[in-house]
């Protein structure tokens, strides 16, 4: 028997799996119903979004004119428009009685350069007479994440917009993307209201009866999964279609092969492609801005993001429930998410505490000069004589910040004062000097060595991070010094 499971981007036939629900849903919108409407279907990379809307369209009457474009393959807003003509003329060439729109065909499908408004004229034309001839437009965009690179003005959302909402166009409209379309409209610094025509429908992972359909298969060759194999599974792919699709295909591969099923060995030397997607996945957050809203949700601590950010990464696919805990697409690409992103997340973090800590200096200098006893007006001055008398600054450190200072001044015209070019660790020396009736005010008037192990992990944490070696950081520790730091920028926030 052939595998069932496919690996690819678009999956037909037997090979397309669950999904029944939203089948009948959107064939009875789209081809039982004669209610115009528009719907934007959006969800993350690889989610089975074009699979879908393959499997509802795959017999379509010939009384329908049905155009599906994948806008990532046009290179000009013209070029699209030109695409979806070319499709409307093969479908009329045989109908004596709608050959007279071919003169507008001909114009946008040969002449690349005509005014908008003759431009626009005719794309409206063209639609109205399809629907005065009763013929039903189904018009899907596919990957339209791409609008921003070739929309370059809102006219051109606009455009769609009219044909899409106005009923005596009779166009039925489909859009396909990873992103909301507010926030594609948004990348163009457009004043479009494009978004507000279409019903958005958010495409997530396989539901209960979907996973039932998907475990199913196996019993077609005879392939006995144990409740340890299906959970090992869940663990590594989630209910994504497409990576359930890999691990079910390897699966079937290793059983052909008598070769006895193992799911951790199977995802381990023959399943690249799930961490590969992972990889994607995570720059596609970065991309879209939603890697460091992500993360207070998986690795903690929920500081700086809102019940929205959830319901939305929710929406979007990149958050779920599941065994009462908040997991990304899978645990294990929680887990990988962790691993991936703590670099960068530790190193800005990082970054800014020292500057949040340096400015709590700034703010309590008059106050720091008292505790010490300076009596000099002199910045320069009076900073020397704090670190010289901080203990565990040595002079040999104020010689290294001098050089700081005049390399400083001298290459790149700046000037500069010893608490601008010190270390953390010495920030942190400070602030425990002064901590009494000055920096306890920051910390609940806690005592200094309620947050000592804190302050230590992260200075030093600094240096590795800053000179390029996270490897001598463990994860746990990552998350130990990401942790810190967020709660002291919630501390420091509130005052």
């Amino acid at each position: 028997m052939d595998n069932i499971f496919k690996i690819g981007p678009q999956v037909t036939g037997e090979s397309f799996i669950g999904r029944k629900e939203l089948l009948s849903y959107f064939k009875k919108l789209f081809l039982d119903g004669n209610s115009r409407v528009a719907k934007s279907i959006i969800g993350i990379t690889r989610i089975g979004k074009s699979s879908l809307i393959s499997n509802v369209f795959k017999d379509v009457s010939d009384t329908v004119l049905f155009i599906d474009e994948n806008v990532k393959n046009h290179s000009t807003y013209i070029d699209l428009w030109q695409s979806i003509c070319i499709k409307i003329e093969d479908f009329i060439e045989n109908k004596e009685d709608l050959s007279y729109i071919n003169k507008y065909l001909t114009k946008i499908i040969e002449e690349d350069e005509i005014a908008w408004s003759r431009f626009s004229n005719y794309i409206r034309n063209i639609f109205e007479y399809l629907s005065d001839m009763d013929i039903k437009t189904i018009l899907v965009l596919d990957e339209f994440d791409h609008a921003q690179s070739i929309f370059k003005e809102s006219r051109h959302f606009e455009l769609f917009r009219t044909i899409f909402s106005e009923a005596k166009y009779n166009v039925f409209a489909i859009t396909i993307s990873r992103r909301n379309l507010y926030i594609i409209e948004g990348t163009t610094y457009q004043s479009s209201t494009f978004h507000g025509v279409l019903e958005s429908i958010y495409l997530k992972g396989f539901n209960d009866d979907d996973m039932k359909d998907y475990f199913d298969i196996f019993s077609k060759y005879n392939i006995n999964l144990k409740d340890d194999d299906k959970n090992k599974i869940i663990y590594y792919a989630g209910n994504s279609p497409y990576l359930l699709s890999i691990l079910g295909y390897y699966i079937v591969e290793t059983y052909k092969e008598n070769t006895d099923i193992n799911i951790d060995e199977i995802f381990k030397n023959k399943c690249k492609a799930i961490n590969d997607y992972y990889r994607d996945c995570i720059k596609h957050l970065e991309r879209d801005d939603n890697l460091k809203r992500i993360i207070p949700f998986i690795i903690g601590p929920n500081v700086g993001v809102t019940s929205y950010d959830k319901e939305e990464l929710i929406n979007l696919g990149y958050l779920q429930e599941y065994n009462g805990k908040l997991i990304s697409i899978s645990e294990y690409f929680s887990i990988f998410l962790s691993s991936s992103s703590l670099n960068m997340s530790i190193w800005d973090n990082i970054i800014s505490l020292e500057k949040r800590i340096k400015g709590l200096l700034d703010i309590e200098f008059n106050n720091i000069k008292k505790k010490y006893g300076v009596n000099t007006n002199d910045v320069m001055k009076a900073q020397r004589y704090i670190l010289l008398n901080t203990p565990g600054v040595h002079e040999r450190t104020i010689k290294s910040l001098d050089h700081y200072i005049y390399d400083n001044k001298s290459k790149f015209n700046t000037n500069s004062t010893y608490f601008d070019v010190m270390s953390l660790e010495y920030c942190f020396k400070i602030v425990h000097f002064c901590w009494i009736n000055i920096f306890e005010n920051y910390f609940n008037h806690d005592k200094y060595s309620d947050w000592e192990i804190k302050f230590n992990k992260c200075f030093r944490a600094r240096n590795p991070v800053a000179h390029g070696h996270e490897e001598y950081l463990t994860d746990s520790e990552k998350i130990d010094i990401d942790r810190y730091c967020c709660e002291i920028f919630d501390l420091l926030s509130q005052k």
